[in-house]
């Protein structure tokens, strides 16, 4: 019933993951108001497939990310944004990944590097 983008041999993206989590929670609703069986089933696949994808792309993410050529201030600054996000949508990964550019921004700062 559902499909990433990984299954179309596209890149994993944190956005498309995103939305495939908020559809499959609303079809997991749906199913929970309607008592239906399938809907709560393709609810679920839908957000288990999610939760795959945006695994995939912080991985692939964390694999391309070079912080050593960034600056502190813009490091900081995009964790902190990051953290707030995260908090305010609930994502854990978000906020982990803020938190990490802060404390990279931070060691930047303080080593001088």
């Amino acid at each position: 019933m559902s499909g990433t983008n990984q299954n179309r041999g596209e890149n994993p993206s944190q956005l498309s993951g995103h939305l495939q989590y908020v559809k499959g929670a609303a079809s997991e609703m749906i199913g929970n108001t309607l008592d239906s069986a399938s809907w709560k089933d393709y609810g679920r696949q839908d957000k288990e497939a999610a939760i795959g994808q945006m695994r995939a792309a912080k991985q692939q993410g964390d694999e391309e990310m070079d912080y050593s050529a960034r600056k502190a201030s813009s490091l900081s600054a995009e964790g902190k944004l990051q953290n707030v996000a995260g908090g305010l949508t609930g994502c854990g990964g978000m906020q982990e990944r803020g938190s990490e550019k802060e404390k990279v921004a931070e060691q930047k700062t303080t080593e001088g590097w």
